[in-house]
Parts: C-alpha cells; sequence; structure tokens
C-alpha cells in the first residue's frame, strides 16, 4: 500500500495526498511486486534496483541509484516466525523520500517523526531521524533479554530446572544472534553515510550519524554480552541436567541388579527338574527367604561401595 505525505512550514500536521508531489514522504507498507511497480513509475527508478527491498533476507547495504541511494536495513520482528527481523528500505531522491515497509511499520509510523519543525523536505534529517529510531528499537529489545538473562542469574532456581527454560534461552539466543549480525553491517552503511560519498553531510548531520553509530556499537556490545552470558547459563543447565540424568539411569540400575537377583532364584526352582526343597510344604517361604537374604546382601554393597567412593 502505497501513501502520499506532506508538511511544510505551513502545516503543523502532515497532509495526507492522493499522488505524488516535489517534497512528499511516500511510505509503502505490506509492500509488494505491484507497489514496487507504481513507485518505478512515479520515480523514474528501474524497478529492478528496488526488487531487493522486498527480500526479507537481505543484507543491509548502501548504494547509488540513477538519481538517487538505496539503503537497505533491518528492523526488529519478534515473532513466532525464524526470522527476527525485518527488511526496510529507505529511497532519497532528488524529489522524494521513499521508505518501504514489508509490514506495517507501527514503531516508524509517519506522525512520530513529522512533528515540530521536521517537514516532509527535509529528506536527510527524515533519514536520519527513521535511522535513530531503528537502533532505539533494537536496544529495546536488546534490553528486555538483557533483563530476562539478568533474571535467570539473580535466581538461577537449579533445584527445579525444565525444559522449557533451556528452549527459552535458546530462543533469546537466536535473537540476539540475528540482531548482531544485522547491527554490523548497519554500522557500516552509516560509517559510509557519514563520510559524505553519497551526500553531503553537514557538521550537525555527522554529529547525530556519530551518536546513531554509538548506539548501534551498544547495542551490538549489550547483544554479545547477553550472547555469552545465555551460553554460559544454558552450559550450566545441561551439566545439572546431565548429572540429574546420571542419577536416574544409576537408581535403574541398582533395581535392574536387585530385581535380577529373585528373578534368578525364581528361575532355578521353575525348572522342571529335581530340585532341593520340592517335597517340602514350606519351599515357597525358604525360597523366598533365600531372595530377600541375597537382595540385602547386595544392597548392604552397594551401599558400602558407594560410601567409599
Amino acid at each position: 500500500m502505497i501513501d502520499y505525505y506532506f508538511k511544510n512550514k505551513k502545516f503543523k500536521k502532515p497532509d495526507k495526498l492522493s499522488k505524488n508531489k516535489i517534497g512528499t514522504w511516500i511510505r509503502i507498507t505490506d509492500a509488494n511486486s505491484k507497489d514496487l511497480s507504481e513507485l518505478s513509475r512515479v520515480l523514474g527508478i528501474d524497478q529492478e534496483d528496488m526488487e531487493d527491498c522486498l527480500d526479507e533476507f537481505e543484507i543491509p547495504r548502501i548504494e547509488k541509484l540513477d538519481n538517487g541511494i538505496l539503503l537497505i536495513l533491518k528492523i526488529p520482528k519478534i515473532s513466532s516466525s525464524a526470522n527476527y527481523t525485518e527488511t526496510f528500505s529507505i529511497i532519497v531522491t532528488d524529489k522524494n523520500v521513499v521508505t518501504v515497509s514489508l509490514s506495517k511499520d507501527k514503531f516508524l509510523d509517519y506522525s512520530r517523526h513529522l512533528k515540530n519543525d521536521l517537514n516532509t523536505d527535509q529528506k536527510y534529517m527524515i533519514v536520519f531521524t527513521l535511522l535513530m529510531r531503528i537502533t532505539e528499537e533494537f536496544t529495546y529489545e536488546i534490553k528486555k533479554i538483557r533483563h530476562q538473562v539478568l533474571s535467570n542469574l539473580a535466581q538461577p532456581n537449579y533445584s527445579n530446572l525444565s525444559e522449557s527454560r533451556i528452549i527459552n534461552l535458546t530462543y533469546n539466543d537466536e535473537i540476539l544472534s540475528q540482531f548482531l549480525a544485522v547491527l554490523i553491517p548497519m554500522k557500516l552503511v552509516l560509517t559510509s553515510l557519514r563520510s559524505g560519498s553519497f551526500f553531503r553531510v553537514f557538521e550537525k548531520d555527522s554529529d547525530l550519524l556519530e551518536d546513531i553509530i554509538l548506539n548501534i556499537n551498544q547495542s551490538a556490545e549489550i547483544a554479545s554480552t547477553n550472547m555469552k552470558s545465555i551460553r554460559s547459563l544454558r552450559d550450566s543447565y545441561q551439566i545439572l541436567f546431565t548429572n540429574k540424568l546420571n542419577k536416574e539411569i544409576r537408581l535403574l540400575t541398582y533395581l535392574t541388579i536387585l530385581l535380577t537377583i529373585p528373578m534368578l532364584i525364581a528361575s532355578y526352582f521353575g525348572m522342571n527338574v529335581p530340585l532341593p526343597f520340592q517335597s517340602n510344604s514350606k519351599a515357597h517361604l525358604i525360597i523366598i527367604i533365600l531372595s530377600v537374604s541375597f537382595v540385602s546382601l547386595v544392597l548392604y554393597l552397594l551401599r558400602y561401595f558407594m560410601k567409599r567412593k
């Protein structure tokens, strides 16, 4: 879906237009090939140059177009799918700024950014504002996971381990891994922007880009630290699970040994050949006493050797 928004110094709020004009913010949500085709017609950009905007696995990068630049970024998207980031693209031409999102980018809603003195014809200031908002969202999601990790570290609760806790740690580890995989190339994109090789960067813009890069570095560092803590916790839990499993296997082994003794005695006296006590009316009591005696002896020996260890 394509929307056109326009705001200048005369308007306090952005105006939604029915068609494009110079200075509008073109916002595409739930983007598809049809939207890109329409955008190609409006801006005169080859559609093939914008196809990567629809690739949810595209790596963050920046490239020059015939009449503008294309920034392919990532935004966090915590969902039930295996991909925890989503492609978000920004196209800047000499007349417009365009944002392309694969879903309804609620936290990048235009109304939250087109306020105060920010107008739609301030293309690069809009880009910097969106970049800052994206880094803040990454930081927010990473800190949420950090809080969960710290809670586990503060109250490990080793006595009541469950499989769900390890699954949750693995889930958070995968999220952080994907975040870290996109934050590093996004930092390279911002560094390229700050160098001024794509457009002129003023001192004020350079300072803002420096702040955004600093936020990305901090987010990447927190994510890396969290991953180390999660893996340390997960390894500890796995060791405890292994020890618990070994104890259960050992108990079952002892039970098997103890139950094998009466089974062997019963099998011996169950043979269809002449046997001791076969004429004795109390033979079954003798067999029971014999079985209990052997089991007690083996149990005593097991406990004795266990104490010695």
